[in-house]
């Protein structure tokens, strides 16, 4: 599961015609290397979205939901 934020509001507005949160997610992906899991990401992701909202973005396994396991994993394919 990933989420924006917790029980807090987020912010729609902010990241330069994204939300804040959209805004770190893209440009995480973009300083990313070659190819990574979400779990590697997600850290510089929450701090630049921490720095700029008062929200806090989530990650991990959804509690009693049949869940596996696994991660999403991004490859840059230019």
């Amino acid at each position: 599961m990933l989420t924006s934020g917790g029980l807090e509001p987020v912010m729609d507005q902010g990241g330069g015609g994204h939300s804040v949160f959209a805004r770190a997610f893209l440009q995480t992906l973009r300083e990313a290397p070659g190819s990574t899991d979400f779990s590697s990401l997600f850290g510089r992701l929450r701090r630049q979205a921490l720095l700029r909202s008062e929200q806090t973005p989530q990650y991990g396994d959804l509690r009693l939901s049949g869940h596996d396991g696994g991660d999403f994993i991004f490859v840059r394919t230019k």
